[in-house]
């Protein structure tokens, strides 16, 4: 097996998008672990590989890090459009970026996350938009590091 990193855009359908369903589990332990207030379902990584299959080859996208015959990162995002009132112009949303634990520090996020761009750029998107839990400090350097900057700060009061 090849420790080279390439990154792949899978299909609807594609097998590689159940190891992907497999890394949003892992993503989802991550972000309870950083601070993620509103708790995950059960069955929270089907339910949302049937959303983004959905998606795929229409408005949005699953970028995928494969090392060998691996997935070791996943990248989903959506493009949309600004109101008209800010201009109307198109933009992407990355709700959901996770790379495996031992493949951190090695590049393999910068390279999925330049696809993603170019992916974006492509479609033209003139931003992208992200989020980042307020204690994952090793991702807000991550973001910072790729000249995302902070516009808004999510707030939330759970009621009853």
């Amino acid at each position: 097996m090849s420790n080279q990193v390439h990154v792949v855009f899978p299909e609807r359908g594609d097998v590689l998008l159940d190891q992907v369903e497999e890394l949003f589990a892992l993503h989802i332990e991550h972000l309870a672990s950083v601070g993620q207030l509103v708790p995950m379902v059960d069955d929270a990584p089907h339910l949302w590989r049937a959303g983004v299959e959905r998606s795929i080859g229409r408005i949005g996208t699953v970028t995928v890090a494969v090392v060998g015959d691996e997935a070791v990162g996943f990248c989903y995002g959506v493009v949309r459009a600004l109101p008209d009132y800010l201009g109307g112009s198109k933009f992407a949303t990355m709700p959901h970026f996770f790379v495996r634990e031992d493949q951190r520090g090695l590049g393999v996020g910068r390279l999925l996350y330049r696809t993603f761009e170019r992916w974006c750029a492509d479609r033209g998107c003139t931003s992208i938009e992200s989020y980042v839990a307020i204690g994952d400090e090793r991702a807000a350097r991550f973001w910072d590091s790729a000249g995302f900057v902070p516009e808004h700060t999510q707030i939330r009061r759970f009621l009853g």
